[in-house]
């Protein structure tokens, strides 16, 4: 049964929840327009600020105040309201950050969870922090670190360039479909409409053992966590999605300089998405 402590804690929480999302009810700032009220991910971007022991310490008080009614006093994503949401919350212990624009096997980039804080996940629970100072949050990402004492292991995170969409021969959408169907085998996790419905998806654990379920293309936009862009598309399949089945394509590639193949499935996906917002409307 949870204790009184808990359930103050939890009520915070959600009190901090609903101030965020109205904070991010304000106008878009990015220039990816997308949801009334989201920050596109990778647009949430600032100047790099180095660590201090200042900064620390300021980090440790924002995270005790703003993050770990969610993901725990150790950063393990136990959190007294992390009963409450149906998205788990981060285990910071584990050093697995699924949206990185780096590759899957090594660490993100300090800027990538500067993003995550500014941007947040709303739809799922975490909510934007961009209220914030950027110096808080820089605070809070060097705070974060600390939970992962071998963060440094890999070296230098390798960042993972997409640059700009190539010329794409015959039809985009079709020659997508066949490499979601066929080479990519997307279909066996993600299923053949994209609802996150294939034969598979029984058998999905995340990096916890607990179940977890592909993303469902089909909701739209605002389900895409980290970006709605094409673009983003190509960055998931080239980093994956770490702590979770999703694995990086990069193996997969004829030639990793040429990332037709990656461009095309996310049309495909686009394709997919809009269809379904298109009979939703035709339903109403």
């Amino acid at each position: 049964m949870p204790t009184k402590k808990n359930a103050r804690l939890a009520a915070a929480a959600v009190l901090l929840l609903g101030l965020a999302l109205v904070v991010a009810a304000d106008e878009n700032e990015g220039r990816a327009a997308g949801p009334p009220g989201l920050l596109h991910w990778l647009e949430a971007t600032a100047a790099p600020v180095a660590p201090s022991d200042e900064l620390l310490f300021r980090g440790e008080q924002l995270y005790h105040q703003r993050c770990a009614t969610c993901h725990g006093w150790e950063g393990r994503g136990d959190g007294p309201a992390s009963l409450y949401l149906d998205t788990p919350p981060r285990d910071f212990t584990r050093g697995l950050y699924k949206f990185r624009t780096t590759v899957q096997d090594g660490m993100p980039a300090d800027l990538d969870l500067f993003r995550s804080i500014t941007a947040g996940f709303p739809t799922y629970g975490m909510p934007s922090f961009r209220y914030l100072s950027e110096g808080d949050r820089w605070a809070l990402v060097h705070y974060l670190k600390t939970f992962y004492p071998d963060w440094d292991r890999f070296g230098a995170p390798q960042g993972i360039e997409v640059g700009a969409e190539p010329v794409l021969e015959g039809d985009p959408v079709a020659r997508g479909r066949e490499l979601y169907e066929g080479k990519y085998d997307c279909r066996q996790c993600h299923g053949e409409g994209g609802r996150g419905d294939g034969p598979k998806v029984p058998e999905l654990e995340d990096y916890m053992k607990r179940h977890i379920d592909p993303r469902d293309f089909t909701l739209g936009a605002a389900y895409r966590k980290a970006g709605w862009l094409p673009s983003d598309t190509v960055r998931l399949l080239l980093t994956g999605v770490p702590g979770t089945p999703m694995p990086s394509q990069l193996d997969q590639l004829d030639d990793p300089a040429d990332l037709s193949e990656m461009w095309a499935i996310a049309h495909h996906v686009e394709h997919l998405t809009q269809e379904a917002q298109r009979k939703r409307k035709g339903e109403e």
